[in-house]
């Protein structure tokens, strides 16, 4: 009789994915610490030939060394082309982490338990300091205010990753660790109203119809009732979400608006930099001296970025760099698919295509993917990730025997 064997913890690959994913609310050189650790890591497994990476996850990478490296040479501001290079190249480390890890088990719970209430006391902390005004730290320690994230719509994508793997736990997970998740489901949904970022709410809602309609089941006709559960936390949570939707239509209604016209300017800037360097791009990080260099006199004179994900990046890595970006999530269709058509999808496929759909919604309106949003994304799927179809359970020796 043979008996499966707990997965063994590859704590290599863990231990720097777990200090990563704990300091995203925290510091950002901490998580970098984490990232050099990891990336020490993968690359003397590579040299011992340990590492069987797909072949789609290499060809991305190696689309994106080349894209932004091509890049460098070619951008009309160097230095920021070189700390984007280096700080978007973190975000394929835990793409290759995923590959190389050799167990295959969720996050241990107590690291569950901790992100998730790092993350929320984060957002709480973001709404109180910005949107309530209350400035509780950042008058004495600047340094300790919100350094992750320096504005709301950051925020939102950060608790919108946090919504959609919540959402997929409390309604797929069974066991006493679904009650934290609960609780993260609910107070993530209410944190993303009260950042009243507007780009997040079809996000939100989408990623809500998803996960419900994905997790039925014969017997879980309460997951409907979750679902308006969701929405009216969502609804009531947003004292300003009634005079904020008026605002926005008449925004609609004054084209001269720089939250309108801002945005198509910004857009139009963008295919022109397609237009001039479709293939490489004008230089990753260079947006800012290649928008001055389109712009025309009618459009403001600083614009900070496409507020398109998409144009974004076409503009500043061309086809290249879009398409290793491409690849990349394309390294978690296994996870993706089983999050779209599996009859019974696990609680991180959920949580992970959810958090793709949002994201790609997000991207449409503003910058999604870029800093730490991305890296908890990867982070967080890396440590989910898990083979639906596991090997043969080993045998113990005597077993075997």
């Amino acid at each position: 009789m043979s008996r499966a064997l707990p997965p063994r913890v590859d704590w290599p690959i863990v231990a720097p994915l777990a200090l990563a994913l704990l300091c995203l609310p925290i510091a950002r050189s901490l998580v970098s610490v984490a990232w050099v650790l990891l990336a020490a890591v993968l690359a003397l497994r590579a040299v011992r030939r340990e590492l069987d990476l797909p072949r789609e996850l290499v060809f991305g990478t190696i689309c994106c060394i080349v894209a932004w490296g091509i890049s460098i040479g070619g951008s009309r501001d160097p230095s920021a082309t070189l700390r984007a290079w280096l700080a978007w190249s973190g975000m394929l480390l835990p793409v290759l982490a995923v590959a190389s890890r050799r167990d295959r088990a969720g996050l241990p719970p107590a690291l569950q338990a901790l992100w998730l209430a790092g993350s929320l006391l984060l957002g709480a902390w973001l709404i109180v300091e910005m949107r309530l005004g209350w400035h509780l730290l950042s008058g004495r320690f600047p340094g300790l205010s919100y350094p992750m994230m320096p504005n709301p719509n950051s925020a939102a994508q950060y608790l919108l990753l946090l919504f959609c793997w919540s959402f997929g736990f409390a309604l797929l997970a069974r066991g006493r660790a679904a009650g934290w998740w609960h609780a993260a489901w609910a107070g993530s949904a209410l944190l993303l109203a009260c950042c009243h970022s507007r780009a997040s709410w079809p996000a939100f809602a989408l990623a809500t119809v998803f996960s419900s309609w994905r997790a039925r089941r014969p017997k879980m006709t309460w997951v409907a009732a979750m679902t308006w559960v969701a929405a009216a936390v969502f609804v009531a949570g947003n004292w300003m979400l009634p005079q904020s939707l008026w605002d926005r239509a008449l925004q609609l209604t004054r084209l001269e608006d720089v939250s309108i016209l801002g945005r198509l300017q910004g857009w139009v800037a963008a295919l022109r930099m397609i237009a001039r360097r479709s293939f490489t791009g004008e230089g990753l990080g260079a947006w800012k001296p290649a928008y001055e260099l389109v712009r025309s006199p009618e459009f403001p004179r600083d614009w900070p970025h496409a507020h398109n994900f998409y144009l974004g990046t076409l503009a500043e890595t061309g086809f290249l760099g879009l398409l290793g970006f491409g690849l990349l999530m394309w390294g978690f269709r296994d996870a993706w698919r089983a999050g779209l058509r599996a009859p019974d999808p696990r609680p991180e496929e959920l949580g992970i295509t959810a958090a793709l759909l949002g994201t790609a919604v997000v991207g449409l309106f503003d910058v999604a993917w870029a800093g730490e949003p991305g890296f908890a994304f990867l982070a967080l799927a890396a440590f989910t990730m898990r083979m639906r179809h596991a090997p043969p359970a080993s045998l113990t020796p005597r077993e075997s025997g």
